[in-house]
């Protein structure tokens, strides 16, 4: 026969007065298969150890109920703990982390990110920037796809002198933190002209410089060209692609040259610079005049005079396209020992608008008689004009 625990129902040998399992004090006599052990309530009282005929002092086990209450107060502190570190993180400000753009071309869009961590969150990251001469804009930076970093791209028509800018990160609990300043370089050029005009005659050279100026570190190659030209006008570049020196100046040789077809006129030139996406013009003014001249006429076309008598024919002397060169006057074909003389000072004119003036021809009395052909040719500036003359002498009688 066995005994059963009634407490923990572990088998126990017939004369053991505890439970081998858990020291629970056994009935007297061993019960039956079929008896049912009812529960015995006692009080605690020595045991003996496992294997042993000798009682010990018995103590209560310990009970799960305390290792349960060790739990809860560990995990209560463990609570505690990670929420006052996670309202100390939460108050953290946020930290950005940037590569900074050092130069770009001028008029072309500069793309700028950030990482921004920390704290339990950004509100929002702002971009602050500004060119040397102008206000400070701003520009909200957006995650990319939802993603870090946050980017922004300051727009191309900003773009035409050095950037200063900064970025300013927001957290979650208003806890502001920015980067440092950053300075872009943005590299560009200028064109300028030795002239802002240049008048020439239609048969007449003339020749400008055109400086291109670098600004910022630019260094790359300028290609020139010119447009506007009339018909009839061409020009030359001593230099068509020039690449000026970082921050220096370099200059090219535009020379003009109308032809006596070019019509007369005011036209306005633009001189063009072109480096990779940048493009960088001036204007100026090409006068171009007629050349100089001057128109005569001479009347009558024919007269006649006795022998030894004078004869005046009436000639007019207009200047055209500003002319004010001297014009001297010469005849030939006249009769033997006949002269003549032009009514002016020294046989010559110079005037600021048409001048009348008369042709005096001297006969001789012993000049021939009959028809003379006469060419009245008159000089000056350059330019020489005729005019055909019939003189007849009679005899005097």
């Amino acid at each position: 026969m066995v005994k059963i625990c009634s407490e923990c129902g572990a088998p126990n040998i017939e004369n053991a007065d505890f439970c081998t399992g858990c020291a629970t004090q056994l009935p007297q006599k061993a019960l039956g298969p079929a008896k049912v052990q009812q529960p015995i309530s006692r009080p605690p009282t020595s045991r003996l150890s496992r294997g042993s005929l000798f009682p010990r002092a018995f103590f209560p086990p310990v009970r799960s109920n305390l290792w349960k209450l060790f739990a809860v107060i560990f995990l209560a502190g463990l609570i505690v703990a990670s929420f006052a570190w996670l309202i100390t993180y939460a108050q953290y400000p946020p930290t950005i982390t940037h590569t900074p753009v050092e130069s770009v071309f001028a008029e072309k869009a500069i793309d700028l990110n950030a990482t921004v961590l920390g704290g339990l969150g950004t509100q929002n990251v702002t971009l602050y920037y500004k060119n040397i001469d102008s206000l400070w804009k701003s520009l909200p930076m957006e995650l990319d796809q939802g993603t870090q970093p946050f980017m922004v791209t300051i727009p191309a028509s900003d773009v035409d002198s050095s950037i200063t800018y900064w970025i300013e990160a927001i957290g979650l609990f208003g806890q502001r933190t920015h980067s440092e300043s950053y300075i872009i370089l943005v590299k560009d050029f200028d064109i300028s002209l030795s002239k802002s005009e240049i008048t020439l005659l239609q048969d007449q050279s003339g020749a400008i410089n055109v400086n291109v100026h670098s600004m910022d570190d630019f260094g790359s190659s300028v290609s020139l060209s010119l447009s506007g030209l009339p018909s009839g006008v061409s020009h030359s570049f001593s230099q068509s692609s020039i690449t000026p020196p970082k921050n220096g100046t370099q200059s090219s040789v535009l020379t003009f040259s109308p032809s006596t077809s070019t019509s007369a006129g005011n036209y306005t030139l633009t001189i063009k610079g072109i480096s990779a996406h940048l493009s960088r013009s001036q204007t100026m003014k090409l006068i171009i005049k007629r050349i100089p001249d001057f128109s005569f006429s001479i009347t009558p076309e024919d007269q006649m005079v006795r022998r030894g008598e004078a004869v005046i024919f009436n000639m007019t002397v207009t200047p055209l396209y500003e002319f004010n060169d001297k014009v001297t006057f010469e005849v030939s074909g006249l009769p033997e020992l006949a002269s003549f003389t032009v009514i002016s000072l020294d046989n010559s004119t110079n005037y600021g608008g048409s001048e009348e003036l008369g042709l005096r021809i001297q006969t001789h009395p012993l000049s021939k008689t009959g028809r003379f052909n006469l060419t009245i040719t008159a000089s000056g500036g350059g330019k020489t004009y005729t005019e055909q003359l019939t003189l007849t002498v009679r005899f005097a009688f």
